[in-house]
């Protein structure tokens, strides 16, 4: 499947329909996929884990668009989104783009300014997570907590 790295991101606005742009593009095989047509897509801003890769199966017919699940969408003069979309195709013509992000604002977008719809598969990170140091120390903060008063409850009883 084409890879479509940061470098590469802006010239996939005008060029993602042109079969010599798309060759430029390096490659990538991740083995597992399902038959169908797949696309990656290195991420920006947008996406939980910075840098990582999406990888995504394209949607040829846009009603099938399911609300609340995650897409990646080419917008016109926004580029590469990466939102859980709300299909109002139908109704008014547009989609309801929301972000899983702090900060990143919902907003429609009109079908006419929507170049491709790729819906999210996967993602690859070479980025690990950092661990969660404060809840888990909450966490046996509580236990001991609850321990203590579990002792003091059976020096009572007995």
């Amino acid at each position: 499947m084409e890879w479509v790295t940061r470098q590469f991101s802006a010239d996939y606005l005008a060029s993602y329909a042109y079969a010599d742009f798309l060759k430029q593009l390096p490659e990538i095989i991740l083995p597992g996929l399902p038959a169908g047509k797949y696309r990656a897509f290195q991420m920006e801003n947008d996406f939980p884990v910075e840098g990582a890769t999406v990888v995504a199966a394209y949607v040829p017919n846009w009603y099938d668009i399911r609300d609340g699940q995650h897409y990646l969408v080419v917008v016109h003069k926004q580029g590469i989104l990466y939102r859980r979309l709300y299909n109002q195709v139908k109704v008014k013509g547009a989609l309801l783009l929301l972000s899983d992000m702090a900060g990143i604002s919902s907003f429609e977008v009109s079908v006419k300014d929507v170049l491709e719809i790729w819906e999210a598969r996967a993602f690859i990170s070479f980025q690990m997570p950092e661990p969660r140091s404060e809840a888990s120390l909450d966490g046996l903060s509580v236990l001991v907590s609850e321990m203590q008063r579990e002792l003091e409850r059976l020096k009572k009883v007995n």
